[in-house]
């Protein structure tokens, strides 16, 4: 819908006075339909100063909020999301076009050194939905390698209690799973806020994480066929990865696949009790039956339950393995 108002000596010889385009104005918010896919928009020609003047006057709030509103929801939100669960991105990604169907989602990053390079050679996004713990770091250290000035929204696993650390600076936050009332929540509160977004205090959210104990994961979600099953951590052997598949191995000798990568499971697993000896596999202690001294001086592994491959640890991991070992 476009509604045109003319004003001043020069038009049809009418000279509009202030009052009168003010209700004008305001006729049209009142009995015209607007919305995202069909905006209003108010085209007023102005022939003279006395004009703008009065043009400049009719449009004070409500009435040039109104107007500056349906200009700005018409342009299209840029973001990316950066997280290494490729079902938990979908998913966001969903919800977000659920939420508006005109938001563009220009990439889906998933490490630390993903999201530094296409924040180097690309514009800044209107938003950023980030995981905390990525690929290959904590995604704060983003920040210290890119030029990331955009209002951040996290994602994450973290409780209640830990999960305060993020109200610095307005930041908002969304606990995983997320939910979809409270991703319209955080939303709407970053377009009403989006002005006033500063740049988080990463030191203060760094201490905090240097002063509380490591919490690390005690047991996985597993889905196989119709069913879910909880697998305690206690009860795993070992991971290996095979045709781009992670999977699971209980005490039990079940291999069974689950949705986090090699990379994502050393960070989430505690590091006394499980070493990742090589891109293809990490182990529990528990589950290491024998150290081989194999040709060249290669360490091959006997595990329990008995794995499908020769297990080896790779060169450059022999020292840590050794250390890790001798714990």
């Amino acid at each position: 819908m476009v509604v045109r108002f003319f004003c001043g000596n020069g038009i049809s010889g009418v000279n509009s006075s202030y009052t009168e385009l003010q209700l004008l104005i305001e006729n049209a918010v009142k009995h015209n339909r607007m919305s995202l896919r069909e905006p209003l928009i108010m085209e007023v020609s102005v022939a003279d100063n006395q004009s703008k003047t009065a043009y400049n006057r009719a449009l004070r709030p409500p009435h040039r909020r109104a107007v500056e509103h349906f200009n700005n929801v018409n342009r299209n939100m840029n973001t990316i999301i950066i997280e290494d669960e490729n079902l938990t991105a979908q998913r966001l990604a969903g919800m977000l076009k659920k939420y508006d169907p005109n938001i563009k989602i220009l990439a889906t990053l998933p490490s630390v050194a993903d999201s530094v390079e296409w924040l180097r050679k690309n514009d800044a996004p209107d938003l950023v939905f980030m995981d905390i713990h990525l690929e290959d770091d904590l995604c704060f250290k983003i920040f210290e390698l890119a030029p990331l000035r955009s209002p951040v929204i996290f994602t994450t696993a973290y409780d209640e209690y830990m999960i305060k650390a993020f109200k610095v600076n307005s930041i908002d936050y969304l606990l995983k799973p997320v939910n979809l009332i409270e991703l319209i929540a955080a939303l709407d509160k970053y377009k009403a806020l989006k002005e006033q977004f500063a740049k988080p205090d990463f030191g203060t959210l760094l201490q905090y994480f240097g002063q509380r104990a490591p919490e690390y994961k005690t047991r996985f979600m597993i889905t196989v066929g119709t069913k879910i099953r909880g697998i305690e951590t206690t009860d795993t052997a070992y991971f290996y990865s095979d045709e781009k598949i992670t999977f699971l191995v209980t005490r039990d000798g079940q291999h069974l696949p689950i949705d986090f990568s090699l990379d994502k499971l050393a960070t989430l697993l505690d590091p006394r009790q499980f070493f990742r000896i090589s891109r293809q596999y990490l182990v529990g202690f528990s589950a290491i039956q024998a150290v081989l001294t194999h040709y060249k001086g290669k360490l091959k592994l006997e595990l329990t339950p008995k794995a499908r491959h020769d297990v080896f640890v790779s060169g450059d991991r022999m020292t840590d393995f050794k250390d890790w070992m001798g714990r």
